[in-house]
């Protein structure tokens, strides 16, 4: 068996905004059956509320994600880690970020 390698030039985009409304709200564009699917099962936003609430953070988050990646076909556009969004909401509330690995 052989594994081959190819780069490719794919990439979501997220966006985090602060929000005075309370929760987590999260829009997704370019993925039709994401967009479709109640937005608590979606990785990024239970990252995102999880933290939100565990820093005990008063205000909400707005999240947005345009999706590029092809969820579903072995690219890995399904399960990104979310460590890049706990550091997002981080910076975005101004606080600090103690990487555990």
């Amino acid at each position: 068996m052989r594994t081959i390698f190819q780069t490719i030039s794919l990439q979501d985009e997220l966006r985090l905004r602060a929000s005075r409304s309370e929760g987590t709200a999260l829009s997704i564009e370019g993925n039709q059956l994401l967009s479709a699917e109640p937005v608590e099962k979606n990785l990024v936003y239970r990252a995102v509320d999880a933290l939100r609430r565990e820093l005990r953070i008063r205000g909400g988050v707005e999240i947005q994600l345009k999706k590029a990646i092809p969820a579903g076909r072995g690219l890995g556009g399904d399960r990104a880690t979310p460590r890049p969004h706990c550091m997002a909401i981080c910076a975005l509330r101004r606080r600090n970020w103690r990487r555990r690995d």
